[in-house]
């Protein structure tokens, strides 16, 4: 559909033990056309065995025009995942997904078990789980809601009636209890119910704790050198069932690694906790203040994608069994937040830490992955030693008959596909001219600037990009421009303005501000 769509958005993704299709367009013949290929493609695949040999996995020679070359593990997916598991920051989240959620399904697919799945487990997997009332449709827009429930009920009404799932999959906190589980895991070598009100607030700890260079965790885990950076799953996870609040570290020493559960409870008891006591002294207050412009600006913006940042932060909770409406509320939970917070004031941060974080009580997870500089190998030594297993019970007939099956599979590949079967635009279906916003130019007084402006619909908000003519540098320069523009929003700083401020002041005053350097044809 890539050539037939005037589509913005158009893909496939898989969460934890969920699927979902999201595509976006403005076009309403062209959503209307996405919309059936998509429910078709949903609940009405072919799921054929070529496309689980080409997707999937298959067993081929790795010469396929040599019938006696050696056999090998193939698949789209196969293969992706096979690269996906040497990624040392993929294989942590994943693992440690895997140690709070040890019945959660992983979502890429472990290649040491995608070789055990049969064209069979696909259709039964299908058609257990791929049913209406398993399913969720989420639509955003402006064209008319009832066509769209309209054709969902063309569709579903042909589906008989059966139980909906309801396996929410539960935390290791629940299926064994316990105050800390520790757990420590091999991994590659890093090359280099609705939620309560609460825990609402919990969100505001990431921005307050992580992010920038006068948050605590960065200052003392990161900037000291401690640690080289956060660990991927570090922050608030509001994916899953369970709300978690997790701080990691990469690349640490064993030494460190053991101490860094009491660092992170000496960070909150030494250093947070007496911050948050100042009250509107502290340097808190000015970020709550910035976090709080933030949030209000991202109501105003309404970007092309809005629709689709809304789906992806329902989804995960929505499937989870919360109330997608509650979740939609953000202005009344941020009205509550505001108003809590000014008869309380960072008192209510302290409360939140006291119940939470810096409660003994509080189930806790540690988990650790020790980097194996032979990981890869191992892995590789593994998928050879399952190839050979697999190819000694293979009989030479049936080598011939794999030999076969893979040359109907080529054949098939590089047979041209019937896409007369697939829905279409015509010119008639495409406005002959777009939306057109005039400019308007004017000259800055007394510099000689020029100022180039358009007027239209933005929620009240002002959208300021400047340019500046750098044609005069040397051309040995230009190398380092990356660097430079980085370093002017998250090193540098000003002559008056110590970066530690420069940060609050543009959360609090902007949308944020970035640098760019472009090469043009035709300059200022």
């Amino acid at each position: 559909m890539l050539n037939r769509s005037l589509s913005n958005f158009m893909n496939a993704m898989t969460g934890h033990d969920y699927t979902y299709y999201p595509f976006a367009t403005t076009n309403r013949k062209d959503y209307d056309n996405l919309m059936a290929v998509y429910l078709s493609s949903v609940f009405e695949p072919l799921l054929s065995h070529e496309d689980f040999m080409q997707e999937g996995w298959r067993l081929e020679q790795g010469d396929l025009k040599d019938p006696k070359s050696p056999l090998e593990f193939k698949g789209v997916v196969y293969n992706e995942m096979k690269g996906q598991c040497t990624n040392s920051s993929y294989m942590y989240w994943i693992k440690f997904q895997e140690a709070v959620y040890p019945l959660l399904k992983n979502s890429g697919g472990d290649p040491a078990s995608i070789v055990d799945l049969h064209h069979e487990d696909l259709i039964d997997f299908h058609a257990t789980n791929y049913h209406p009332l398993n399913a969720k449709t989420f639509t955003y827009g402006t064209f008319d809601l009832t066509a769209h429930l309209q054709k969902l009920n063309e569709l579903y009404g042909t589906f008989g009636s059966r139980a909906a799932r309801n396996d929410v999959k539960k935390p290791v906190f629940e299926t064994s209890p316990g105050k800390l589980h520790d757990i420590s895991v091999l991994g590659p070598a890093d090359s280099m119910s609705a939620k309560p009100l609460s825990d609402q607030w919990k969100s505001r700890f990431r921005p307050c704790f992580f992010d920038g260079h006068n948050a605590p965790f960065y200052q003392e885990l990161i900037e000291t050198g401690f640690g080289e950076d956060f660990s991927p799953n570090s922050g608030l996870d509001q994916t899953t069932a369970l709300l978690s609040f997790t701080v990691g570290a990469t690349n640490l020493s064993e030494a460190k690694s053991k101490v860094l559960k009491d660092k992170i409870e000496a960070i909150l008891r030494e250093k947070v906790m007496p911050e948050l006591a100042k009250g509107d002294e502290s340097a808190f207050h000015p970020r709550i203040q910035a976090i709080l412009h933030q949030l209000e600006l991202s109501f105003k913006k309404h970007k092309p994608d809005f629709g689709l940042g809304l789906l992806h932060s329902l989804t995960p909770s929505w499937v989870n069994g919360l109330d997608p409406f509650k979740a939609l509320q953000v202005q009344n939970i941020l009205n509550r937040f505001k108003e809590e917070y000014a008869n309380r004031g960072l008192h209510m941060f302290q409360d939140l830490l006291e119940a939470s974080l810096l409660d003994l009580k509080t189930p806790t997870l540690k988990f650790s992955m020790v980097p194996d500089e032979h990981y890869n190998e191992k892995l590789a030594q593994q998928e050879k030693k399952r190839l050979e297993e697999r190819v000694s019970q293979i009989l030479e007939e049936d080598k011939q008959m794999i030999f076969d099956r893979s040359q109907k599979l080529l054949a098939k590949q590089q047979q041209p596909e019937d896409v007369s079967v697939l829905p279409t635009l015509t010119l008639a279906d495409i406005p002959r001219m777009g939306d057109n916003y005039a400019l308007s130019f004017s000259n800055i007084a007394g510099s000689g600037g020029k100022i180039q402006k358009r007027v239209t619909s933005t929620n009240g908000l002002i959208y300021v990009n400047a340019k500046k003519d750098i044609s005069f540098l040397p051309e040995r320069l230009y190398k380092y421009l990356p660097i430079f523009n980085t370093c002017l929003t998250n090193l540098a700083g000003t002559e008056l303005t110590p970066i530690t401020e420069l940060e609050t002041k543009i959360q609090q005053l902007t949308g944020g501000i970035s640098f760019l350097c472009q090469g043009e044809d035709r300059p200022i």
